[in-house]
C-alpha cells in the first residue's frame, strides 16, 4: 500500500502537479485587524490568500481584476461592516502582492504571458477605487479604514515608481545587440538551426516587447496615480501636514520632491499651502 502511494504522487509530479512556492508579499505591511474574515471560504480575501499560498500569481491578479469590477458595479451603496473589513483584506492582498517578474533567460518563456499588464492594472485600479471611496466606519471608528487605504496606495504608488526605468529604451537596445550577437555566435557551432533561430528570435523580441508596454504602462499613469493619491490625503487627513507628508514619504517621496508633486497634482490653492511650509 505504502508503495502504491509512493507511485501515485510520484506520478502526480511527473504530471506537473507539485505544489508551487508561496508568493512572497511585501514585508511589513499593517493588514487588517479582522482575522475572522480569512476563515470563510466564500471570502475574496480568503480565496486571494489560498491562491497566493499555492504560488499562483497570475490567477491571484485575475480574481482581484474580477473583484474590482465587482466593485465597480456596486458603487458606493450602504456597505455592511463584514463587507468593509472584507475590502480592507483584499486591498491588503493587492498592495503587498508583487509585480510579475521578467525571466532574465531569453529561451525561457513568460510564464504569466497571457496577463502582460494585468498586475499593474490592477493595482492602478485599487488606487482609484481606494481614493474616491467614502470613509466607512467599522464600529463607528474611521481611523482604521482610512489609514490602512493611505498606506495601501502609498505602497503601490511606491513599488510603481520604483519598477519604471527611464533608461529602458536604451538597455533594451543593448540586450538586442547582444542577443543577436550571441545568436549569431550559436548558429556558427551549429548549436541552432534555421527553425530554432526564429523561434528563439520571436520569443525575445516578446519579451521586448512586453518590457517596453508594462514600463509605458507605468510612465503613462503615475501622474494619475500621483493626483488620486493627493485628493485622497487631502480629503482624509484636511490641515494635517504632519500625516499627510507621512504617507508621501511611504511612497517614496523626499521633503524636496513634495512641492513639485503639489505643482503637478492639487496645485497651490487654499487647501494645499500649508504643504508648502
Amino acid at each position: 500500500m505504502t508503495r502504491l502511494i509512493i507511485i501515485f504522487f510520484s506520478c502526480l509530479a511527473g504530471a506537473g502537479l507539485v505544489l508551487s512556492t508561496p508568493v512572497k508579499l511585501t514585508p511589513d505591511v499593517p493588514s487588517p485587524p479582522y482575522p475572522r474574515i480569512l476563515k470563510s471560504p466564500k471570502n475574496i480575501a480568503f480565496q486571494l490568500n489560498t491562491l497566493l499560498e499555492e504560488g499562483k500569481l497570475e490567477e491571484f491578479y485575475q480574481s482581484a481584476s474580477r473583484e474590482l469590477a465587482k466593485i465597480d458595479d456596486e458603487g458606493e451603496q450602504d456597505q455592511d461592516m463584514e463587507r468593509i473589513q472584507s475590502r480592507l483584506w483584499f486591498f491588503y492582498y493587492v498592495a503587498a502582492a508583487p509585480f510579475f517578474q521578467m525571466e532574465e533567460k531569453p529561451d525561457e518563456m513568460i510564464s504569466w504571458s497571457h496577463s502582460r499588464l494585468l498586475d499593474y492594472l490592477t493595482k492602478i485600479s485599487a488606487v482609484r477605487y481606494m481614493a474616491y471611496f467614502r470613509n466607512d466606519a467599522i464600529n463607528g471608528d474611521t481611523v482604521i479604514p482610512t489609514t490602512l487605504r493611505a498606506e495601501y496606495c502609498a505602497l503601490i504608488i511606491k513599488d510603481m515608481r520604483l519598477s519604471y526605468d527611464p533608461e529602458s529604451e536604451k538597455k533594451q537596445q543593448k540586450k538586442g545587440e547582444e542577443f543577436m550577437a550571441d545568436s549569431r555566435n550559436l548558429m556558427n557551432k551549429k548549436k541552432l538551426d534555421f527553425l530554432q533561430l526564429q523561434r528563439r528570435e520571436r520569443l525575445f523580441q516578446y519579451k521586448l516587447s512586453t518590457a517596453s508596454k508594462r514600463n509605458d504602462m507605468v510612465k503613462n499613469n503615475i501622474q494619475l496615480l500621483e493626483e488620486d493619491f493627493i485628493a485622497m490625503l487631502l480629503r482624509s487627513f484636511p490641515g494635517n501636514a504632519a500625516k499627510i507628508k507621512k504617507y508621501l514619504k511611504q511612497a517614496g517621496y523626499l521633503n524636496k520632491e513634495i512641492p513639485p508633486l503639489l505643482d503637478r497634482t492639487a496645485g497651490r490653492t487654499p487647501k494645499t499651502a500649508f504643504l508648502y511650509k
